[in-house]
């Protein structure tokens, strides 16, 4: 009697290829970097930091830096840096601290810069000492000279200190405020103040927001609207909300506020005390609105992934109503997620064409995680599709090095600069590379549709030989290639990132995910894993003897 049988059967082990996906993606635009300039202009070993810029709008080759400059007896100072060819050159000569302050600011801190469309240049930048306040400084002649400093606020708000300063301006000329200057600050809450004279006189100001909020942040949209984004709940190792106001009568008045996303700020240091690094660090946001479309805007932050101690990333979200409603968070970067790099401080913005740029720190390079770099991408389609990040800095840096005065402050910078005019993007940032915090400044160029070729041979693992007939497939876009009876293979495509896929008859596909491929030819051979051997497991009837 047969108590068990089975007959024939068969087991055919297939291969599970899982395909992850990065959000980068081709782009059709590339942009070249120049090489990297030291905007500071001292000969001393005195520190700099935390620089802002922004491009003349009436001329590219106009740019303006201004940062926290300590060349003065080690007084933390702010200063503006000038140069009229394009950031080339930084001449001594168009340097200064920022003028015509009140003689009870000895200290200034926190710079901004930014452009009018009629080539007007703005710097604020708060001060204090046995005064405290916030001030404002232009130029009109590409930077040859620059006004006594307007008081915003002086010695006006509780307090000794008002932080954390964020100017905007309406460029835009159909909306009915145009020319219109808008700042929020941080002082037991986030005040904010309009002028509507080019900054010559600010009435009072207004709480928007009471209590423990930090890191204002001011955009206008294209129809003349306000924004003011803020950290609710902020400071290290804490899990804060990003929220804004809204403004639609120039700064008269503000809906309530609303929510964005929330935001696992990093510890300070970000591995703890005991770690490498004893920088001081801030989440400070980025911001950016889309000069065509007032229902878009970009919000983006460092994060530690809800993980205090851990490894840092670059995090944003957009809206596409005005703000009603936010995507999920994405990273910003496009190397893969994973490794234990940290990554810093985005800044973010427009240029004319709505297209996004994005610049931030990175450690990906350094297996230590230790050195960063710069890195710079864009996207021209709300995120679908990005340019490959690229490497802006030419020299890694430490910034646990040269810290400024006072000892145990540990200051290395809360923000760097960002700005884009026609096909001109100018970054700024501080390094170590020359044994002293400084200030550099490099230039891209932005090149539409690069062309590119990919071009290799795809051959058998085992033996060499190569395969004719594999499959070559590049996403986004679908662009397919065939392989010759040598083996080789020519995809001609738009410089970019893909997820390429080889694939062949009998053998293991392979995918390489976020393939950055840049302008000229490219040359990449595969070699492919024949599949293995089908196995076949064959059951004979077992006989069972009976007495």
């Amino acid at each position: 009697m047969l108590t068990n049988r089975r007959q024939f059967a068969f087991l055919l082990i297939l291969p599970l290829l899982l395909l992850i996906f990065w959000t980068a993606q081709a782009s059709g635009v590339v942009t070249s970097w120049g090489p990297n300039v030291r905007a500071n202009a001292d000969t001393g070993t005195a520190s700099q930091h935390e620089p802002h810029l922004a491009i003349s709008r009436t001329d590219p080759d106009v740019v303006v830096v201004a940062a926290k400059d300590y060349r003065t007896a080690n007084t933390k100072e702010v200063w503006i840096y000038v140069s009229q060819d394009g950031g080339q050159t930084w001449p001594a000569g168009q340097q200064l601290r920022i003028p015509g302050l009140p003689g009870d600011i000895s200290e200034q801190s926190d710079p901004v810069v930014v452009a009018r469309d009629d080539g007007r240049i703005y710097v604020a930048a708060l001060g204090y000492g046995s005064g405290h306040g916030l001030f404002l400084t232009w130029s009109d002649d590409d930077g040859d000279t620059w006004a006594n400093s307007r008081s915003i606020t002086h010695n006006e708000t509780p307090g000794g200190l008002d932080d954390k300063e964020w100017l905007a301006v309406d460029n835009f000329p159909a909306s009915a405020y145009y020319h219109n200057l808008y700042v929020a600050w941080a002082n037991d809450g986030i005040l904010f103040k309009r002028s509507t004279d080019g900054g010559e006189s600010w009435p009072a100001y207004t709480t928007l927001v009471p209590g423990f909020v930090e890191y204002p942040y001011v955009v206008v949209t294209a129809d003349g609207d306000v924004y003011v984004f803020y950290m609710d709940g902020w400071g290290y190792c804490q899990s804060g909300t990003i929220r804004f106001v809204r403004s639609s009568d120039g700064g008269q008045s503000f809906a309530p506020p609303a929510g964005v996303a929330t935001a696992h700020q990093p510890c300070s240091p970000i591995h703890g005390s005991g770690g490498y690094d004893q920088w001081r660090f801030f989440s400070i946001m980025g911001v950016a609105a889309d000069p065509n479309d007032p229902d878009v805007l970009w919000v983006a932050w460092t994060d530690d992934n809800n993980v205090d101690y851990g490894p840092t990333d670059v995090l944003y979200v957009l809206t596409t109503d005005g703000g009603t409603t936010w995507s999920s968070p994405q990273r910003l970067s496009h190397d893969p997620a994973g490794p234990g790099r940290d990554h810093i401080t985005p800044v973010l913005a427009y240029d004319n064409n709505s297209r996004l740029h994005a610049f931030w720190l990175d450690r990906r390079a350094d297996p230590a995680n230790q050195l960063f770099h710069a890195y710079h991408s864009s996207s021209a389609d709300l995120g679908q599709s990005w340019e490959g990040d690229n490497q802006v800095s030419q020299q890694p840096f430490d910034l646990n090095l040269y810290f400024p005065p006072p000892t145990g402050y540990n200051a290395a910078g809360d923000y760097w600069g960002l700005d884009v005019s026609g096909s001109t993007i100018m970054a700024a940032w501080n390094t170590t590379v020359e044994s002293s915090q400084d200030i550099y400044v490099a230039r891209g160029q932005i090149e539409n549709n690069q062309s590119a070729s990919l071009t290799g041979r795809v051959t058998d693992a085992n033996t060499g030989q190569p395969l004719p007939l594999a499959q070559i497939s590049a996403q986004p876009g679908g662009i397919t290639a065939t392989t010759n009876a040598s083996g080789i293979y020519t995809l001609t495509l738009t410089a970019g990132i893909y997820d390429l896929t080889f694939t062949a008859s009998g053998y293991l596909s392979q995918t390489f995910s976020s393939f950055s491929l840049p302008a000229g030819v490219t040359t990449w051979d595969v070699a492919l894993t024949p599949l293995p051997e089908p196995q076949w497991w064959v059951y004979l009837p077992l006989a069972i003897a009976h007495p």
